[in-house]
């Protein structure tokens, strides 16, 4: 957090010492030390800022897709187009410091329109890179509101078609009358359920579980006739989980303890 918050007050420095050079002789085709300096420093600062944001954006697990499913589609298309324009802003930043390091003619259009559009290639490029990482940032952020986390472990039981995982929790064997634990998330809100009353039942059978979920949305049932991936989960009422997820979190038997 504290390398966090010396990025972001070193942020206005950059900026400003990037403005003061828009009044100096800043023309495409020539940069002063200075102006590598400060071009170095705000790429330090956009790299650190972007992995610290990108954390906390991968830390998310909910997801706060809507009902409707032309605004998932909008949303959807919305962040690829930020991601996309990031990634355009990112290279042309790129594209102006090698026109400039390497005396390519093929790439100097790139510092003539920076110099056109900001009046200095060192502002343009400051500019750019910040609202290319920015535009990164939000889009990626988007999609896992709507697409959840990719990097998320969580495991689903076996939905009401029988389609059932290949591995478990952990990546061991299954054990047999195991105690399961299970989570339960709104898929409206992303917030655990609270105090909801969770059934498990068997899917080729007649044996029936039920247990009201904690304060972190949780249950466990010990001790389960047969395998875990023998059941469905679902919250009473809401037996196609359309208002309820349902994750199994944990498995475990009574020799691990």
């Amino acid at each position: 957090m504290r390398r966090h918050a010396l990025a972001l007050s070193l942020l206005p420095l950059v900026v400003r010492l990037g403005s003061a050079l828009t009044q100096e002789e800043n023309t495409a085709g020539s940069l002063q030390v200075q102006d590598y300096f400060i071009i170095f420093l705000a790429a330090i600062i956009y790299v650190n800022l972007f992995l610290v944001l990108l954390y906390k954006i991968f830390k998310t697990t909910g997801e706060r897709r809507s009902k409707f499913i032309v605004v998932n589609l909008f949303g959807m298309a919305f962040a690829f187009l930020l991601i996309s324009l990031g990634y355009i802003q990112i290279i042309f930043s790129g594209l102006v410091i090698a026109s400039i390091v390497t005396g390519m003619p093929m790439f100097a259009w790139t510092s003539y329109l920076t110099v056109y559009y900001f009046g200095s290639i060192t502002m343009g490029v400051v500019v750019l890179g910040a609202l290319g990482f920015l535009s990164l940032l939000v889009g990626l952020y988007i999609l896992v509101m709507l697409r959840g986390n990719p990097l998320s472990v969580r495991q689903g039981m076996p939905d009401h078609s029988g389609n059932a995982p290949s591995v478990l929790v952990g990546g061991e064997d299954e054990p047999i009358n195991p105690n399961v634990t299970f989570r339960v998330v709104s898929r409206d809100t992303g917030e655990p359920g609270i105090d909801v009353k969770l059934i498990l039942q068997e899917r080729e059978g007649s044996r029936i579980y039920e247990k009201y979920t904690d304060f972190n949305g949780e249950v466990t049932f010990q001790n389960i006739a047969g395998f875990a991936s023998d059941y469905y989960a679902h919250v009473e009422g809401d037996e196609s989980r359309a208002k309820f997820r349902v994750y199994r979190s944990r498995i475990s038997s009574d020799s691990d303890r």
